[in-house]
């Protein structure tokens, strides 16, 4: 019996064996898994670490862009870099700033009147004999200095840096005056977007985009103190976002001053795109009463006219010469719509130095289009008002009526489509975040959308190039590539 008993023993025990040598096998193979393993995960830590270190720069510099130091500091290095490589060859080929046209007869003339004006007038100041003439008996039979010189920059401060300079280098002075504008015109950029706390590499991006836009590049060349109003819209619209906070109206009011003694003809424009942008403003917050508007347009009103009183000694008597000008007399034939080729060129015109007719100027790059695309993906009520806004802007230089009213109701032109560059690069600043993390779907409707834009690029370079205007098919075909 014992040894029947000790048989199923002797089987149970080699069946235990052999389980626990099968159970040290596996744990032999699973020991040399984990360590295969951690061999395998060190080799990615090793491999990950150079991408975490580069994530991590990018957030520091992300960062730092996001301080006021930073910032500023970063546009000021990328905007002299930018001017440089834009405008050195124009120096290289012993060129300048100065058009042959208007600005060697106009632009350039003025300035050194100007200069010497104020030249003259400091003089008796300071020889305790002060005087200020306003009537000049060398322009033509005798004209109003304060109604002549206006539309050229008699109020504007920026020319005062004239008198810094000798008066045989009144040229040095006009280029650095235009370059100054363009940097300001950024600057003041800066200030508006970094106002409603967005990405700082975003704001950089849109205020490089509003420095250089095709409307600064042009203007900068042709009609240099047309980018005041590039200059003074983003301020206003910051002093106009103080006064709705219930803060202090001392920018809004200094700003309007200052346009108003810059450019009155400007102002205007810039004045619309004022009004527009409060009510926009007002939209977007929703839940008020007809006694809150009612209150508020009437805290705008005083502001206006206060403005108004500090520039008029300049802003009233260009005004009585604006309204018996011949210029701007009335009669002038407004056509319901635009030529054909005006909106096949208005394509490349909105990403490019394009020129499509009627003085119309944008030239946003890339980021520009892809943002007003994108902000139609968009939802709620600051999306929805920004949606109606754009429409409003970009309707404005389709329509000759609306550059006939834009343009103090004579002929029609598009001069006012500095507003369009700016809505386009406030769109770049505060959407490029979101249009980095888009989802799928929604690049995917940005493909379809970017592909029939550049159909129409090809399409408007190909009918240039049938029509043997061969002025920009590089610059038609450009935003394609």
């Amino acid at each position: 019996a014992s040894t029947r008993r000790s048989g199923p023993q002797r089987q149970s025990g080699s069946q235990l064996q052999n389980g626990q040598q099968r159970q040290n096998g596996q744990q032999r193979q699973s020991g040399s898994q984990r360590r295969s393993g951690q061999h395998l995960q060190n080799g990615q830590q090793r491999q990950s670490g150079p991408q975490r270190r580069d994530g991590s720069q990018l957030r520091s510099i992300a960062a730092a862009l996001d301080t006021r130091k930073g910032y500023y500091l970063a546009f000021t290095l990328l905007f002299a870099v930018t001017a440089a490589v834009s405008y050195l060859l124009l120096f290289r080929d012993g060129l300048s700033f100065t058009w042959s046209t208007d600005g060697a007869t106009q632009h350039m003339p003025a300035l050194l009147y100007l200069r010497d004006w104020v030249s003259r007038a400091l003089q008796s100041l300071f020889q305790g004999s002060p005087a200020l003439p306003t009537w000049d008996m060398s322009m033509g039979l005798g004209s109003d200095m304060i109604v002549t010189l206006s539309h050229y920059g008699l109020g504007d401060v920026l020319n005062l840096l004239a008198l810094a300079l000798p008066r045989e280098q009144v040229g040095v002075a006009f280029t650095g005056i235009a370059l100054l504008r363009l940097y300001l015109s950024g600057v003041s950029f800066s200030a508006f977007a970094r106002h409603f706390k967005l990405r700082g590499y975003a704001v950089l991006t849109a205020a490089l985009l509003y420095a250089f836009s095709g409307f600064s590049l042009f203007m900068v060349l042709r009609h240099p103190h047309f980018i005041g109003a590039l200059l003074y819209l983003p301020l206003i619209c910051l002093g106009a976002e103080l006064v709705l906070e219930k803060r202090s109206p001392v920018l809004f009011i200094v700003s309007f001053w200052l346009m108003f003694c810059a450019n009155f003809y400007l102002s205007y424009m810039v004045f619309v795109y004022a009004v527009g942008y409060v009510i926009c403003r007002l939209c977007m917050r929703g839940g008020l009463t007809a006694k809150d508007v009612a209150r508020i347009a009437l805290k705008f009103f005083g502001c206006g006219i206060a403005a108004a009183c500090l520039a008029s000694p300049i802003l009233l008597p260009t005004v009585a010469g604006v309204m018996d000008s011949s210029r701007g007399a009335s009669g002038s034939f407004v056509p319901p719509l635009y030529k054909g080729s005006y909106y096949l060129e208005l394509l490349p015109t909105l990403s490019t130095l394009g020129f499509a007719g009627a003085q119309c100027y944008v030239g946003v790059t890339q980021f520009g289009v892809l943002a007003l695309f994108f902000l139609f993906l968009q939802d709620g009520r600051k999306a929805r008002v920004l949606k109606v806004a754009c429409v409003l802007v970009v309707a404005s230089v389709l329509v000759p009526w609306a550059g006939h009213a834009m343009n103090g109701f004579t002929y029609a032109a598009n001069r006012h489509s500095f507003g369009l560059v700016f809505i386009l690069c406030g769109l770049v600043a505060w959407l490029l975040p979101r249009l980095l993390c888009a989802s799928g779907a929604q690049l995917r409707s940005l493909g379809v959308v970017s592909a029939a834009y550049a159909l129409g690029l090809v399409a408007s370079a190909a009918f240039s190039i049938a029509g043997g205007d061969a002025q920009g098919n590089f610059g038609d075909l450009g935003p394609l590539l």
